[in-house]
């Protein structure tokens, strides 16, 4: 009986201890009825539904009218402080706005070194660091070399 409880448990631990790495990012309006023409918008990244704790970032923000006009939001509109980022959004036309982001992200480079494909990276390499089996920095590759994205 404990040795097929035993791997159960461990299998439930792991599950429920990686699960408390993710960030996911949200962004929502303070309120959806509004009687001005201004509404407050925040966002961030949370463990916990809307429980901000890290400000939002890399993201590129734009906003749909009632009109269907897509207007995009400069990332200095924002108002950021450690954990929250907050906007403004004018809404004098009566009707639905949608708000949205698109994730900004990092394209990964690899080179072709001794038949075997490794990481590029761009960053200067540290002499005193030893070289790991799985990366090459771009300084120590040649110039004919492979390269894929």
């Amino acid at each position: 009986m404990h040795s097929f409880l035993k791997p159960w448990m461990f299998l439930s631990l792991g599950l429920l201890s990686t699960a408390g790495f993710a960030h996911y990012p949200y962004i929502a309006p303070l309120n959806y009825q509004t009687f001005n023409n201004h509404s407050a918008v925040v966002s961030g990244f949370y463990d916990n539904p809307f429980v901000s704790e890290i400000a939002i970032k890399n993201f590129k923000f734009h906003y749909h009218t009632p009109a269907g006009e897509k207007i995009e939001i400069a990332d200095d509109a924002w108002a950021k402080t450690q954990t929250l980022s907050s906007f403004s959004l004018e809404n004098k036309q009566d009707g639905t706005y949608r708000i949205r982001g698109v994730k900004q992200g990092s394209a990964s480079r690899f080179a072709l070194v001794d038949g075997q494909w490794k990481a590029l990276i761009q960053a200067k390499r540290d002499e005193a660091k030893p070289l790991k089996a799985n990366v090459v920095y771009q300084s120590d590759l040649k110039k004919i070399a492979k390269l894929k994205l």
